[in-house]
């Protein structure tokens, strides 16, 4: 994450959630700051390990962190839902795919481009689906089978037309 948008992010929820803020305690002691809140949310959330990993690096407790975590996400979630945390509009697609048109081959995917997200928008199975695609049905040793077949690995779902390799084969064929 670059140096401006962290402070952008921090600067935009100390002004909206008045948690972040650094305040005093009934003690008279300062509390956190907003870099320090911001900081250990960001880092628990990124790395993923114990809480109490950044006891010493940050002086907060495992319990404290978590707070940050839950505090700041919904802060994001607050701020940014309406511009960033929401589907693209169909004139947003369109830009995106006119824009990397010249580079990529399928640009109708965005975001991330595993197998199943590719599957599950891929105009592959519409006609199956429709039953308006041409007749490719076919007779292997005495039995008729409808539909053209697809060759893929196991992560794939369960449909008719995808058959999947073996697993684990016996023997060198």
């Amino acid at each position: 994450m670059s140096r401006e948008l962290f402070l952008r992010i921090l600067h935009d929820i100390e002004r909206e959630v008045p948690w972040f803020t650094q305040r005093v305690d009934a003690r008279g002691r300062v509390g956190f700051s907003t870099l320090q809140k911001c900081t250990a949310a960001i880092r628990y959330m990124a790395y993923g390990t114990a809480s109490d990993m950044f006891d010493e690096y940050l002086k907060m407790s495992g319990r404290h962190i978590r707070s940050c975590v839950y505090k700041f996400s919904k802060a994001i979630v607050l701020l940014y839902r309406s511009r960033y945390l929401r589907k693209p509009t169909a004139s947003e697609v369109e830009q995106l795919q006119a824009k990397h048109a010249e580079k990529h081959g399928f640009v109708g995917m965005l975001g991330s481009n595993n197998d199943i997200n590719v599957l599950d928008q891929s105009p592959v199975f519409d006609d199956w689906i429709n039953e308006t695609g041409p007749d490719s049905s076919f007779e292997l040793r005495g039995t008729l089978y409808k539909r053209g077949y697809y060759l893929a690995d196991g992560i794939y779902p369960d449909y008719s037309t995808i058959v999947k390799s073996l697993s684990q084969p016996i023997g060198v064929k």
